[in-house]
């Protein structure tokens, strides 16, 4: 039986850790490591468990695992619970074993952006990416408004769920598959971003970074924008080039000079000490526009990209604005998660 989460969660207390502490790791059917990208924090599994019941399952258990530890683990649960809309990944139940891993159950969803664009050899058609623009931009818009910052947008956190061939939805989306956004896992209220990222290590992989996040000033909702403008770009990248915006190995330098190149130079005294502690010096770059950078996006897909990826974060547009672009007319049209 489903256990209820809503009265135990209002609160995050201490008796949420106490109440959800078990006896050892919960016994599961079958339990299958799903290939994704590496992670220091956790792995992702597909499991059953003993109730028959098909589960996404999340456990963070790597590193120093201790009280406090869950305690922050445990923040995903509570957002998640916060999140409740078609686009968001569904929480079905959390616990903490003895040892303080932390496990989330998860509504099983089909695959993610970054394996579905890969298995159509980074060719999607026009519908197909716009759809899935606009249910991402969707998604973003609600959680926003629910003063949330999710702060990890990128292809292999946009899961998709297969609809059924008859199901009305599919016809309406324009392709056979429904967003929802996962891994909350460094997600914060948007009232204390400070208080988290005091320099921008924790909040987004470093290829979906804002300057603000790099150059370690406020983080707010507008790094969600930009990290769905990067989104953007890679639906039409060739991943099979040199020019991959996924590269594990960027710098925090690195990133600067091409952001500089794309979406021009930011103020910021590269002189401080901060600046020497970030390990930062001035873009020397070149700057060309953000189209120009970024040719092989379609046409009817760059305006769109360019209110997304502008440098400064109070001048971007919001998730809200952007749904209004001419690119998703049909979609609205069609009353789409209203």
């Amino acid at each position: 039986m489903q256990r209820e989460l809503t009265n135990e969660m209002t609160l995050f207390s201490d008796n949420v850790i106490a109440n959800r502490v078990t006896l050892g790791a919960r016994k599961y059917i079958t339990k299958t490591e799903l290939k994704t990208q590496a992670d220091v924090t956790h792995n992702i599994y597909q499991a059953m468990r003993q109730d028959k019941v098909r589960v996404i399952l999340k456990v963070m258990d790597k590193g120093p695992r201790n009280y406090r530890q869950a305690t922050y683990d445990l923040s995903e649960a509570f957002i998640m619970h916060r999140l409740r809309h078609p686009l968001i990944a569904e929480l079905l139940d959390y616990y903490v074993s003895d040892s303080f891993a932390t496990y989330l159950e998860i509504k099983p969803y089909t695959t993610t952006l970054n394996a579905f664009v890969d298995e159509r050899a980074w060719k999607l058609t026009h519908a197909e990416a716009a759809s899935v623009m606009f249910q991402m931009l969707k998604a973003l818009q609600f959680v926003h408004s629910q003063n949330v910052i999710h702060g990890d947008i990128k292809l292999s956190n946009i899961a998709l769920e297969l609809l059924a061939e008859d199901d009305p939805l599919a016809e309406k989306l324009g392709m056979r598959y429904r967003v929802r956004l996962i891994d909350f896992g460094v997600s914060l209220i948007a009232a204390y971003p400070a208080a988290f990222y005091d320099d921008g290590r924790l909040l987004n992989s470093i290829t979906y970074r804002p300057p603000e996040i790099l150059l370690a000033t406020t983080a707010t909702q507008a790094v969600d924008v930009w990290a769905a403008g990067i989104v953007l770009v890679n639906l039409f990248m060739d991943y099979t080039s040199s020019n991959k915006m996924q590269i594990g190995s960027m710098t925090r330098q690195d990133q600067l000079e091409m952001i500089n190149i794309f979406a021009g130079p930011f103020d910021y005294p590269y002189e401080s000490s901060q600046a020497k502690r970030l390990k930062i010096t001035r873009p020397t770059l070149p700057h060309v526009d953000v189209v120009s950078y970024f040719s092989a996006v379609p046409d009817d897909f760059a305006v769109l990209m360019q209110k997304l990826l502008i440098a400064k974060p109070d001048q971007r547009i919001s998730a809200e604005g952007a749904l209004l672009d001419l690119l998703f007319t049909d979609l609205y049209d069609r009353d789409i998660f209203p």
